[in-house]
């Protein structure tokens, strides 16, 4: 489910910095993990637009039962659920954004101290 999903964008995101990192820190960057940092980007990239897709159905959903009245107990628990699927995704993004921000101030500043890659 999206759980599953979120949590395949968080390991991507790991993946993702020790592949940074180990690009940063080669004198020469090997083509290989190039290759693999791209395929890890475009894979979180169509995970995450899915996850997107399904929250927004989930919403759809949440506010059409709003809309009938419906204050089941199930509409509370879907309310949860998605408010909770929600936070969790923005806070995985977040952190490989993050990521993404620190790999373009290292290479802007031509200082490649991995640690900053850490946060």
């Amino acid at each position: 489910g999206i759980q599953g999903m979120i949590n395949k964008i968080e390991a991507n995101v790991e993946e993702v910095k020790k592949k940074r990192i180990a690009i940063l820190s080669a004198p020469q960057a090997d083509e290989k993990v190039k290759q693999e940092l791209e395929d890890l980007k475009e894979d979180t990239k169509k995970t995450a637009n899915t996850v997107c897709a399904k929250l927004e159905e989930i919403e759809q959903n949440i506010e059409a039962g709003d809309q009938l009245n419906k204050s089941s107990v199930d509409l509370r628990i879907r309310k949860i659920q998605h408010s909770t699927l929600s936070q969790t995704f923005v806070e995985v993004m977040s952190k490989y954004r993050k990521i993404t921000e620190n790999v373009l101030k290292l290479e802007f500043n031509g200082n490649y101290n991995v640690d900053d890659l850490s946060t």
